[in-house]
């Protein structure tokens, strides 16, 4: 007995999170294994890769993420600055020194 299933296609429309204070989150942090893939470029991102996430709603939070190296400047002024962006103390201090030079050179 063959039975035929029917798939409706749901269009859902992808948006930026926001905490309570309605800020856009934003997340550094090494990857925790090598199954994600960046936004930018595609390519999977390699367990202990730094990367860096925005958080999106769709059905569910989930986190749209980058290599580091594939942050544009637009986005990082779009974050704001070291201060609003989460998981930098928990970077090993080179990383961390890294992160807020790359903010120092686009305020330029």
């Amino acid at each position: 007995m063959s039975r035929t299933i029917t798939r409706t296609k749901t269009t859902t429309q992808t948006r930026t999170a926001r905490d309570s204070q309605g800020e856009t989150l934003y997340y550094v942090e090494y990857a925790r294994s090598g199954r994600s893939s960046c936004r930018e470029c595609r390519d999977k991102i390699p367990n202990a890769g730094l990367r860096l996430g925005e958080q999106a709603q769709v059905e569910r939070n989930a986190w749209s993420w980058r290599h580091w190296d594939c942050v544009s400047d637009t986005l990082l002024r779009r974050v704001g600055g070291t201060a609003t962006l989460r998981g930098l103390l928990q970077l090993e201090p080179q990383d961390r020194a890294m992160v807020e030079r790359r903010y120092m050179y686009i305020k330029r």
